[in-house]
């Protein structure tokens, strides 16, 4: 019998293949998702002149947040945010630029994936 869900996880087995996606896919549903109705929610708390002013926050939020998901936390390898925020203040420019092209070569699968 099953205990908890990480005991359920690891007696799936599931095939490599599939398990090199799910990061992905995660990533995708979270971009497509979820952080869409979180910043609708957050939009709807402001106050706009018009609707095209709304709509354009929206946007422009929208990307930041993939963006952000998507190429710049894995390729730091941190897990949120807020991490990000930290090692960005905390390390000089030059150095966090270097660790960002050194690990893109590291991710390139994560990203091949993510394009197909």
């Amino acid at each position: 019998m099953v205990k908890n869900a990480t005991e359920l996880l690891t007696n799936l087995n599931l095939s490599p293949t599939l398990n090199s996606y799910l990061k992905t896919y995660v990533t995708l549903m979270i971009n497509v998702v979820l952080i869409p109705f979180l910043i609708d929610m957050m939009v709807l708390f402001e106050d706009f002149e018009t609707r095209s002013d709304r709509q354009l926050a929206i946007l422009n939020r929208n990307m930041v947040f993939m963006c952000l998901n998507t190429i710049l936390l894995p390729l730091t390898g941190l897990t949120s945010i807020l991490e990000f925020g930290k090692e960005i203040i905390t390390t000089e420019l030059k150095l966090e630029l270097l660790h960002l092209g050194k690990n893109l070569m590291d991710m390139q699968s994560y990203f091949l994936q993510y394009l197909i």
